[in-house]
């Protein structure tokens, strides 16, 4: 089969265009293409990643890329937007590849270099999983965290933060 033929959009989550993205995906006869999943409960999140090869993070304004260091996690290449949030958590040429956001051609020939280089998407998916290990372990952000309390003269015993 034609590499264009295997290629799908599978769309995670909910918002006020889903309705205009479906009819627009019928108009233009992508059905078989561009697939909308709706919400899904967090812990469903790595089974959903796991049929991924690629990730891609399109947001306007985001804070913290939560959604993409999951990404990282299961070894995925991201192509996100340069959101500070996502500019925070991938790095660019490395992990992933940042586009300015609201730029569908950027975006589009990102997913088209990651989709083509087989060897580029691996090694940006197992730099991103080594990132993640080194940045988001969230043991250690906790045990960091309590140093830090503990610092600035802070006790925490019995799960709570007492001066």
């Amino acid at each position: 089969a034609d590499l264009s033929e295997k290629i799908k959009a599978v769309i995670y989550g909910d918002g006020a265009i889903r309705g205009q993205l479906e009819q627009l995906t019928r108009e233009l006869g992508l059905e078989d293409t561009v697939i909308f999943k709706g919400e899904i409960p967090n812990s469903e999140v790595p089974t959903a990643l796991k049929t991924f090869d690629i990730f891609c993070a399109t947001s306007n304004r985001e804070s913290f890329g939560v959604s993409i260091v999951e990404a990282m996690a299961m070894n995925l290449p991201v192509v996100a937007t340069d959101a500070s949030g996502f500019k925070e958590v991938v790095v660019d040429g490395e992990t992933g590849l940042i586009v300015e956001r609201k730029n569908p051609e950027q975006i589009a020939r990102a997913l088209q270099t990651l989709v083509l280089e087989d060897s580029l998407r691996a090694d940006m998916g197992k730099n991103g999983r080594k990132r993640v290990e080194a940045f988001y372990d969230w043991e250690n952000n906790v045990t960091d965290m309590l140093r830090i309390y503990e610092t600035l003269g802070y006790d925490y015993s019995g799960g709570q933060v007492r001066q």
